[in-house]
């Protein structure tokens, strides 16, 4: 299933949700934890600079990709982030390079994407 995935502040987990199928636009799952493959990530420009000018946070960056079951483990991964008020777009944590693609994003239980195949 094609999905988008994002932090939902309010209930301390990742929310996912429907790209397509009876249940596209609607969140189809709470998760403590998400595997996505082929990732693309989004970040809203409008969003990002509604969030900056107001200095509240809002829905406007997502990680999309095909939900799988698979647990991977993230050894060897690089980091990614999003700071709406530091950044546009998804980095890696430390180098600060811009990211737009995975091949695969884990999303875990801390608050963290790890993603591997980083472009």
């Amino acid at each position: 299933m094609r999905v988008e995935v994002y932090y939902n502040l309010h209930k301390s987990c990742w929310s996912v949700r429907a790209l397509n199928g009876p249940d596209k636009g609607r969140i189809v799952s709470h998760e403590s934890q998400v595997t996505l493959a082929n990732c693309k990530m989004a970040v809203q420009p409008a969003g990002n600079a509604k969030v900056r000018r107001e200095g509240r946070k809002q829905i406007h960056a997502f990680i999309r990709g095909d939900w799988i079951d698979d647990r991977w483990d993230t050894g060897m991964w690089e980091q990614i982030t999003y700071n709406p008020y530091k950044n546009t777009s998804f980095v890696k944590v430390g180098s600060g390079e811009e990211v737009s693609k995975a091949a695969v994003c884990v999303f875990t239980d801390v608050r963290t994407v790890w993603g591997y195949g980083v472009v």
